[in-house]
């Protein structure tokens, strides 16, 4: 989608994250692992765009986001990511395909993941690799883990669905429905679904279904989404050509430049990330509650943590990123120590996540009963 003008390339602005940095101690074996992978795979038939996917760390990734991970579940996850970042640039982003191909696509590949024991006929390099993935999940998870991965791939490629209709219209979407939609076109259902298969434990199906423990993953989707825009406006736009981003949906929706549209959306980040990290010790303060659900809760805080560390030094971003502080010897800090806007207990106007403020109204699972 080219709507309009070229919009402005901004500078990425210091991130509140006050979650501690960690990373897994196999990530320079993941990064060979993912060269490895990603070269017998043929997923990217022009050799520049797949020495720009080898040069992504995609291993890093896996090894920021899960720090806590058993290798041979960060190393299936790194073949996830390999998968989802080829399928992106080749499928839904910088080559979207028409929908009718791109549909018939992703059916095939949610049925080859169901049953990777089937091989399709004439299956293409993405088939082979999702049942190739599936397979690793299959022999690691528990049937219910295994069940919400493919569930979340269901939402995720739903969302690319709708992400597709607009890349191919001369309209961005209202501020609401891009926020609604985007948590599930980035790719987070399926991915956030696998933290506890990757540390190696299981927190219960309940426990997952609590309305506040279900705002909490929610609130995880939105901060990486929110951030990945922040943080890949600038390739989008040069590379894709592409609007589709918050800060071009806020800047649309109120009539505003970006750069003033970029503040507001950084406020209303800041406003979840406190939000998030409130009702993450309110999950998380029970006596009762369950050890793997505390596990959980910090496992979602390391992923937020982890992908902005991944992303604020790829170079998948970097090297088409412009700078503010080009003349400095040394870059400013990523990191902000404040929040723009730290107002967590009143709700954004944003209709489809102001359920976050009151998830237990009228929920019997919250107490127990």
């Amino acid at each position: 989608m080219n709507v309009g003008q070229a919009p402005d390339l901004l500078a990425v602005r210091p991130f509140y994250c006050p979650i501690a940095p960690a990373s897994s101690s196999w990530a320079a074996e993941l990064n060979a692992l993912a060269e490895d992978w990603l070269s017998i795979q043929g997923f990217e038939p022009d050799e520049e765009q797949r020495k720009r996917l080898s040069r992504a760390n995609l291993g890093e990734l896996a090894a920021r986001t899960m720090p806590g991970g058993h290798k041979n579940a960060l190393a299936n996850a790194t073949r996830q990511y390999i998968a989802f970042f080829a399928l992106d640039d080749a499928c839904f982003d910088e080559l979207p395909m028409p929908l009718s191909e791109l549909t018939r696509k992703q059916s095939i590949i949610l049925s080859a993941i169901q049953h990777p024991e089937i091989r399709w006929p004439d299956e293409d390099a993405y088939v082979t690799a999702s049942r190739e993935i599936a397979s690793g999940w299959k022999a690691i998870a528990s049937p219910a883990q295994f069940q919400r991965w493919v569930e979340g791939m269901r939402a995720f490629f739903f969302g690319v669905t709708w992400e597709a209709v607009y890349r191919h219209r001369d309209k961005l979407p209202g501020l609401n429905e891009y926020v609604a939609m985007w948590m599930r076109a980035i790719g987070m259902s399926p991915v956030l679904a696998l933290v506890d298969t990757v540390g190696g434990y299981e927190v219960a199906s309940s426990d997952l279904a609590r309305p506040r423990v279900q705002a909490l993953i929610e609130m995880a989707h939105f901060l990486v989404a929110w951030d990945n825009d922040f943080i890949s406006r600038a390739k989008e736009i040069r590379r894709a050509h592409d609007r589709l981003n918050i800060v071009d949906v806020i800047a649309a929706e109120r009539g505003i430049e970006p750069a003033q549209a970029l503040n507001a959306a950084t406020a209303m980040r800041d406003r979840v990330m406190c939000l998030f990290l409130h009702t993450r010790d309110q999950v998380t303060s029970s006596q009762d509650v369950h050890e793997n659900l505390r596990r959980y809760a910090a496992g979602l805080a390391h992923y937020i943590r982890g992908h902005l560390d991944w992303a604020l030094s790829c170079e998948r971003y970097t090297n088409v990123r412009p700078t503010e502080n080009a003349h400095r010897e040394a870059p400013p800090s990523p990191w902000k120590d404040s929040p723009d806007d730290d107002d967590f207990m009143r709700p954004l106007p944003i209709p489809a996540i102001t359920w976050w403020w009151n998830p237990s109204v009228s929920s019997p699972l919250e107490d127990g009963r």
